[in-house]
């Protein structure tokens, strides 16, 4: 905790990667702030050294002066989260031979058009589940900023008599695609991404 990659030198043997411990210290001033103070820097020589990192903001391809190329694509949105409700013959368990399991995937209306999907998660509670909005003609982003009109969207789309407690936390998803512009000194990159932060995974080696 507290350390962070500052920087990085390539040669025969490998990868040099330069770390640094820092701390929010506080100031003997009268506004009592803190400030962000270098408390060790560290020297590993590695074989390899994979980063996973901010597509803006990463040391590692910056440092390898890479950019990438791509988009946020808004034709491919999702509203996903976590609720609380109960509803009329919505089953959460299959049968098993020794238990049973949350194995239930429930699908209602049309995923291009309006779509639902509930999966049943114990984790919020034993009337909790996953779900995921989507189709074209659902005002996603306008959905995401209101627990009110989830509830209204997923009674819409159920047609069971549906109790609801509460959205314990919900997100919009867009995909972002990036690709990056060059690979003459990379081995392996891949990217994925979630509702909140974009992940570039990076492998160099020499």
């Amino acid at each position: 905790m507290g350390t962070e990659l500052h920087s990085f030198e390539q040669c025969d043997e490998g990868v040099t990667a330069i770390q640094q411990r820092t701390a929010y210290q506080r100031l003997l001033i009268a506004s009592g702030s803190s400030a962000l103070t270098v408390l060790k820097v560290r020297r590993s020589l590695i074989p390899w050294m994979n980063g996973t990192e901010g597509v803006f903001a990463g040391i590692v391809h910056k440092q390898l002066g890479l950019t990438f190329l791509g988009e946020t694509r808004d034709d491919i949105q999702i509203v996903t989260g976590d609720i609380r409700l109960t509803g009329v013959g919505l089953d959460r368990v299959i049968c098993a031979v020794s238990k049973p399991v949350l194995k239930h995937w429930h699908l209602f209306g049309n995923f291009n058009k309006q779509g639902l999907s509930l999966c049943a998660t114990d984790e919020i509670g034993e009337d909790g589940w996953q779900f995921y909005l989507y189709g074209r003609e659902l005002d996603l982003t306008k959905i995401a900023e209101s627990e009110e009109l989830v509830f209204e969207t997923i009674a819409l789309l159920i047609l069971t008599e549906i109790t609801f407690k509460k959205v314990v936390w919900m997100s919009d998803f867009r995909a972002n695609i990036w690709m990056v512009n060059k690979f003459s000194n990379l081995v392996n990159l891949s990217s994925a991404s979630n509702p909140n932060c974009d992940l570039i995974s990076t492998s160099i080696r020499v």
